[in-house]
């Protein structure tokens, strides 16, 4: 959302899709087999980075505005209920002297 007010005209196509998507994988997979890694991260560098542009995409496809309802979600912690205490065994730390 911030890149596109800075850099109106910037644009993430199909292709960038595919590109980027192409060149970022190859490039993982090949670090990833220097340090003998590969087999451990083979499906998540996919994953990830097909994640990662897929995202990037939408975002670009996205025209509308920023809603009211969207800027509370990301910038304004919503209230949380505190969830039913357990006995503890032990006394929890008392930060403020009374």
């Amino acid at each position: 959302m911030a890149l596109r007010k800075i850099y109106p005209e910037a644009n993430f196509n199909l292709y960038d899709f595919f590109r980027l998507s192409i060149t970022n994988i190859l490039s993982d997979l090949w670090h990833a087999m220097r340090e003998g890694m590969l087999l451990k991260n083979f499906v998540s560098i996919f994953w990830f980075r097909f994640m990662q542009f897929h995202g990037t995409r939408m975002g670009h496809r996205e025209t509308s505005l920023v809603t009211p309802q969207l800027r509370e979600t990301f910038y304004y912690a919503r209230e949380r209920r505190k969830k039913e205490e357990k006995d503890r065994a032990v006394e929890p730390i008392r930060y403020i002297e009374k």
